[in-house]
C-alpha cells in the first residue's frame, strides 16, 4: 500500500510539473534583485535558483552590484536619496550621503513536498530495541510551515546588506563593504555578521540538489562529540576579494576570516536516536551556557581559488543593457580551490583517576572531566569545479581532523573492547554533475564517500548516492524530484564483535521525495 501510494504521488507530481514546464509564462525572477533590475532569475542563477552562474558570482564579488561599473545604469527601481551627493565633498563636516531602495528589498521562499523514508540503521546503537528508529512517518507531507525571508540591498556605492532565513531565525545576515581601489571594486571586501564563510568547500545555500546537504559541510566526528559544521553560518568578520586573470578571463579569489566557531546544522540533520542523541545531549549540556561555542577562543580560516578560462571572476568590462543572456549557464572553465579552517572546542577526556575508577572520559557516559579547549581541530581540502557546454562538474577531497589534548576512552561494553585514543579523523570524497538537459529540465547526481578513522569506536566507511531532477515550471517556481541511498550498514564489526550502527539520520537513510519551491 505504501509503495503504491508513493508511486501514485510521484507520478501525479511529475505530470503536473511537466505540464507547467512545457507551458511556461514570462514570470520574472525572485526578489529582491529581480525587482531592482527588472530582470529574470536566470540572469544570475545557473539554470534556476539558488546555484549561481558566472555572472551571478561576479555580481556577488562586486558587492551585490553589476559587474563592470555603472550599476546605476541598470537600476529600474529608483532609490530614495539619503542626503545630497555634494555632502561627500564636505565630509567630515557633513554626514556621508547614501540611499535606500525605493521598494522594500524583501522576498519570500516557501516549499511543500512529500518524502518517503526507509530509516537506517534498522537496529540503533544505544537504542531501546532492534526495530526502526521511528524518527518520523515513513511517508510524510511537509512544508508551508515556515517562510524563508530573502533580503538584499545596497547603501550608496560601497555598502550592501544581505540576509536569508526563517522569520526570527536568520541563517545569514551580514553587512559588506566594497571600497574603490584604483577605481575598481571587488579587489577587497569586508563583511561582518552571520556569514556563510567562503572557506565553506561548496555552499549548501547555493547547492543545485536541494534536499540533501553536502556531508563535507556538516558531518560530525561522532566519537569526540564534535558537531562543528560550515553550514549554515558562522558569526564573525571576513576579508575577501577577487581579481580577473589575463585577458579578463577567470582569475584569483581569496578570503581570510575569524569567527566564534559554533555547531553546524549536522547537529540537527545527522543526529538520530540511541547513542547519537545521548552524545548530542551531553555535549549540548556542556556548552549550553554560551550557545554551543564552548569556549572563549576564536576560530580562523583561509581560502584561495583560481579560475582558468570563462568569464572573469569580477565580470566583464561591459554588460548588455538588457541583461538578457541565452544559455548563460555555459561558462567553459576550470576552477580549483583550497581551504583550511582551524578551531577549538571542548571534549570529555580522562582525568587522573579514570583508570582506577573506570570513570572514563567520552561523550556517551559524560565521564572523566569536560575540558572546554581539549579538541584542536582542522578542516581542510581541495575542490575542483569545471563547466563545459551544458554540464557542471564538481569533485572534492575534504579532510577532518580532531586532535585531543589528553585521551578519550570507551570502556568495554556489550562485547566491545576498551578503546582509547586522541586522534579522530574523517576523509570525505565528493563528486557531482549537473546537466541542463533543457532550459527547464536539470537533472543532477552526487556521490559522497565517507571514511572515518577513529582511535576509538571507529565507524565503517560508507557511500551515499543522491540524485534529483528539477523542473522549472515558472521562472520563480521549481518542482524537485529525487532520492538518496547509502551503503551504510545496519551493523558493523568492531574488534570482531558485530554491533548495531550509530543512527546518523539523513546521512544514512534511504529516501525519495518530491517538492515544489516558490519564491516571490
Amino acid at each position: 500500500m505504501k509503495k503504491s501510494f508513493l508511486l501514485m504521488g510521484l507520478a501525479t507530481f511529475s505530470l503536473v510539473g511537466m505540464f507547467f514546464a512545457v507551458f511556461p509564462d514570462n514570470s520574472q525572477a525572485v526578489p529582491p534583485f529581480a525587482r531592482k533590475y527588472k530582470t529574470a532569475c536566470t540572469t544570475c542563477h545557473w539554470g534556476t535558483f539558488p546555484k549561481l552562474n558566472a555572472f551571478g558570482n561576479a555580481f556577488k564579488a562586486n558587492g551585490l552590484r553589476m559587474p563592470g561599473g555603472g550599476d546605476e545604469v541598470f537600476v529600474k527601481d529608483e532609490p530614495v536619496a539619503m542626503g545630497a551627493s555634494a555632502w561627500s565633498k564636505l565630509f567630515p563636516k557633513a554626514v556621508w550621503p547614501g540611499y535606500i531602495p525605493g521598494l522594500p528589498p524583501l522576498g519570500v521562499l516557501t516549499k511543500f513536498g512529500m518524502t518517503a523514508t526507509r530509516e537506517r540503521p534498522q537496529g540503533v546503537r544505544g537504542g531501546d530495541d532492534d526495530g526502526s528508529p521511528l524518527r518520523a512517518q515513513d511517508v510524510q507531507f511537509n512544508g508551508f510551515e515556515d517562510l524563508e525571508v530573502l533580503v538584499g540591498m545596497t547603501f550608496g556605492e560601497t555598502l550592501s546588506f544581505f540576509a536569508a532565513g526563517k522569520w526570527g531565525d536568520l541563517e545569514r545576515a551580514y553587512l559588506n563593504y566594497t571600497p574603490f581601489i584604483k577605481g575598481e571594486q571587488g579587489l577587497v571586501n569586508v563583511r561582518i555578521g552571520r556569514i556563510d564563510t567562503r572557506c565553506n568547500p561548496v555552499s549548501n545555500h547555493l547547492k543545485q540538489i536541494r534536499n540533501r546537504n553536502y556531508l563535507m559541510n556538516e558531518m560530525p566526528i561522532v566519537a569526540t562529540g564534535n558537531f562543528f559544521g560550515f553550514h549554515p553560518n558562522q558569526l564573525g568578520i571576513e576579508i575577501w576579494g577577487s581579481m580577473n586573470g589575463p585577458g579578463g578571463k577567470g582569475g584569483l579569489e581569496y578570503a581570510v576570516g575569524i569567527v566564534n566557531g559554533h555547531w553546524g546544522e549536522g547537529s540537527e540533520n545527522l543526529i538520530g536516536t540511541g547513542y547519537m542523541d545521548t552524545i548530542k545531549t551531553n555535549m549540548d549540556a556542556a556548552g549550553a551556557g554560551i550557545g554551543n561555542e564552548i569556549n572563549n577562543g576564536k576560530d580562523f580560516y583561509a581560502t584561495v581559488s583560481y579560475k582558468l578560462g570563462g568569464m572573469g571572476v569580477l565580470g566583464e568590462e561591459s554588460v548588455d543593457d538588457s541583461l538578457v543572456a541565452k544559455e548563460n549557464w555555459q561558462d567553459n572553465s576550470v576552477r580549483i580551490k583550497g581551504y583550511w579552517y582551524h578551531g577549538t572546542t571542548g571534549a570529555y577526556i580522562d582525568n587522573a583517576t579514570s583508570a582506577a575508577t573506570g570513570d572514563f572520559g567520552n561523550p556517551i557516559t559524560a565521564g572523566g572531566h569536560f575540558d572546554d579547549s581539549a579538541n584542536e581541530f582542522d578542516r581542510y581540502g581541495v575542490v575542483l569545479e569545471a563547466n563545459w557546454w551544458n554540464l557542471a562538474f564538481m569533485a572534492s577531497a575534504a579532510f577532518m581532523e580532531d586532535d585531543i589534548s589528553g585521551a578519550i576512552t570507551y570502556a568495554a561494553d556489550g562485547g566491545l573492547p576498551q578503546e582509547s585514543g586522541s586522534s579522530f579523523d574523517t576523509n570525505i570524497y565528493t563528486a557531482e554533475v549537473n546537466w541542463v538537459a533543457l532550459p527547464w529540465l536539470i537533472p543532477s547526481m552526487r556521490v559522497e564517500n565517507v571514511n572515518p578513522d577513529y582511535d576509538a569506536r571507529d565507524i565503517e566507511s560508507f557511500t551515499r548516492y543522491t540524485f534529483e531532477t528539477r523542473l522549472i515550471t515558472r521562472a520563480n517556481t521549481t518542482v524537485n524530484i529525487g532520492g538518496s541511498f547509502s551503503s551504510y550498514m545496519d551493523s558493523e564489526s568492531i574488534g570482531g564483535v558485530d554491533v548495531p550502527s550509530y543512527d546518523l539520520n539523513q546521512a544514512a537513510d534511504d529516501a525519495c521525495w518530491i517538492q515544489t519551491e516558490v519564491a516571490f
